[in-house]
């Protein structure tokens, strides 16, 4: 029922260098150098050997994978370098405007004063 709150419990309390606990708690506990916390896991395969087809699976399926999320990742990124380019053109759009704003203001101040 409460197996999960447990298992944590257990590996806070056997953690040498997490110090949740008082002082006086530490001393008087006693402290295990090492401990086996058991999966909850309901795989059946655990401990079986692949074998050499299972493991050329495997390889393939780890390219494929890489392959695909090196697709997904240069995608984003065109997507976002698009969008900072499209950013940069009105970023220069608004720095000439303001030169000139600039400009114009200093030669009404000029007038002004005058």
């Amino acid at each position: 029922m409460h197996r999960p709150i447990f298992k944590q419990l257990s590996a806070l309390r056997n953690a040498e260098n997490l110090e949740w606990t008082c002082e006086d708690c530490r001393k008087e506990s006693p402290h295990r150098k090492s401990f086996i916390i058991p999966e909850d896991d309901d795989d059946d395969t655990d401990g079986i050997p692949l074998g050499e087809s299972g493991s050329a699976a495997m390889s393939k399926l780890l390219r494929d994978i890489s392959l695909e999320v090196k697709k997904a990742v240069k995608m984003e990124l065109a997507s976002v370098n698009e969008s900072l380019s499209s950013w940069c053109v009105k970023m220069d759009t608004i720095n000439a405007t303001l030169e000139i704003l600039t400009e114009k203001l200093s030669r009404y101040t000029v007038l002004v004063t005058y």
